[in-house]
């Protein structure tokens, strides 16, 4: 009692100032996303993405077989798992990314302004921000004043904000003339996050350099050569790092941009209907191991516990997320092929191979069913990896007895 009565609430928050905020809330986002990769069923129901999140309901030709079998009573569902559900369930247009990269270029002009003529807002923030404010009825001259050691020079807080509005301009070029507008959908928890991102980033360029900004309250901009200096050598350092990876992340968003998205269910295009032979290597009543495979297939495909495609399916590998790997040996994407095959080597994934890219996306329930409940409009498929078994079958039994005996 007697330490809860010496505790002063407001010494506490005289303490907390604009740099430690941001610290805290990055420091916080970071926990949030190590826990989503430790805990990946949590990160498929809040944060689907893009085509991941397109991919989450079966289709008529996953779910016509489970049909047919006899129900089995389920489990209840926890009120964190119906809450869950709920917030998965909503989601805004995968287009609405580009609306990250505008609020930022925004906000990063808003500040940029700000500091050069010393805007109003930005007083009324360093007033009641903790600290030492200088005398009100002084007389300052139009220059520029160091900041105490420690804190970010003004040459330093105008690079960054600089820098920072230069990058969403780019990113915003990109959104609206390079990257593809599709159908696919983002979880509105994407959507909060980044804006709230960009909004801690306004924040982050200058924050360090509060004490600099409340000596340079004057700034010559009648003169702008008195606000340009010789660089030091960090910037030196920095600003070719800086254009060099503005660059590889350029070419990456027109590499992406380029890539075929063929392995999406095409919504007018109808293709032939597609036989597939059954496997007869297996003898007389007994479980071959395509049909067993197909069976897996379908079971993972229910339970939402499918990455298809060949980017899915290696971000599923390289963060350990597969139970098994199934793969066309006759994509035409060699680097994706050989980086999927890589990765179930090095995370000693099991790895299957077929020969048919339409075979695998029947299975994967990439298709349609006609009236006759025949697959139609199957899709050719590159790769899919099972993240979730679904349930206990004799299909996935078969298939781990013919891991073990390979």
């Amino acid at each position: 009692m007697e330490f809860m009565n010496t505790l002063n609430l407001a010494e506490l928050l005289a303490d907390i100032n604009l740099t430690s905020v941001v610290q805290f809330f990055y420091f916080n986002a970071i926990l949030i996303t190590i826990t989503l990769n430790v805990f990946p069923p949590f990160a498929r129901k809040l944060y689907t993405y893009g085509k991941n999140a397109s991919d989450t309901k079966p289709t008529k030709a996953a779910t016509k077989d489970v049909d047919k079998k006899p129900r089995t009573t389920t489990e209840p569902k926890s009120p964190l798992d119906v809450l869950l559900d709920l917030v998965g369930k909503l989601q805004v247009p995968h287009s609405w990314f580009m609306h990250f990269y505008a609020f930022s270029f925004a906000v990063q002009l808003f500040w940029l302004l700000q500091v050069i003529f010393h805007g109003r807002i930005l007083q009324l923030v360093l007033d009641n921000l903790p600290g030492n404010q200088p005398p009100k009825d002084a007389v300052v001259e139009p220059q520029i004043v160091p900041g105490p050691d420690g804190s970010q020079s003004l040459e330093t807080i105008l690079l960054c904000i600089i820098c920072m509005t230069m990058q969403s301009a780019r990113r915003l070029w990109e959104s609206i003339y390079i990257q593809k507008s599709g159908n696919s959908k983002m979880g509105i928890l994407i959507y909060i996050a980044g804006i709230t991102h960009y909004t801690m980033m306004g924040f982050a360029t200058w924050c360090e350099g509060i004490e600099t900004l409340r000596l340079n309250t004057n700034i010559p901009i009648s003169h702008p050569s008195d606000l340009l200096k010789p660089p030091r050598i960090n910037t030196l350092l920095a600003i070719p790092f800086f254009f060099l990876g503005s660059g590889l992340q350029h070419d990456a968003h027109v590499h992406l941009a380029s890539l075929s998205d063929g392995e999406e269910v095409p919504a007018v295009e109808v293709a032939d209907e597609i036989e597939v032979a059954a496997d007869t290597s297996a003898g007389k009543g007994q479980m071959s191991v395509e049909d067993a495979l197909k069976g897996v297939l379908r079971h993972a495909l229910i339970h939402d516990g499918l990455a298809r495609g060949l980017r899915e399916a290696s971000k599923a590998l390289d963060r350990r997320q597969a139970h098994m790997c199934v793969l066309n040996e006759n994509c035409d994407e060699d680097a994706y092929k050989k980086l999927v095959e890589a990765l179930c080597a090095e995370h000693k994934i099991p790895l299957i191979k077929v020969g048919d890219g339409k075979k695998l996306g029947e299975w994967a329930g990439l298709c349609t069913l006609d009236r006759e409940g025949n697959p139609r409009k199957v899709v050719n498929c590159s790769c899919v990896v099972v993240r979730d078994w679904g349930e206990e079958s004799t299909e996935r039994s078969i298939l781990l007895d013919y891991f073990q005996t390979r």
